[in-house]
């Protein structure tokens, strides 16, 4: 996931692939590929949604400051998914 030799698709499936599996080590990486603004937009998106699939007070920090990213539409994303985080122990006790 961090190794920008790779392919985007490697990447993207790799980030994908953890956060479905709940492999919550894998948390530490996403987060720092995340903060990278010279990454890869579409590899941050990635990196957030694999983060929201995983959850927990790390990965809500790192999307946390992900919303004051440069990047618009990184930012967007960011924002959007912590809204998602927040609201999701609501919408669990309804």
């Amino acid at each position: 996931m961090g190794d920008k030799e790779a392919g985007f698709h490697a990447r993207r499936w790799a980030a994908l692939a953890v956060g479905r599996a709940n492999h919550r080590p894998a948390v530490p990486i996403l987060a720092k590929v995340l903060e990278d603004e010279t990454e890869n937009a579409g590899i941050r998106g990635n990196m957030i949604r694999a983060l929201q699939w995983l959850g927990g007070p790390d990965a809500l920090k790192a999307i946390q400051s992900a919303c004051t990213s440069r990047n618009e539409h990184v930012a967007s994303s960011a924002s959007e998914a912590v809204a998602r985080l927040k609201d999701a122990p609501n919408k669990a006790g309804e």
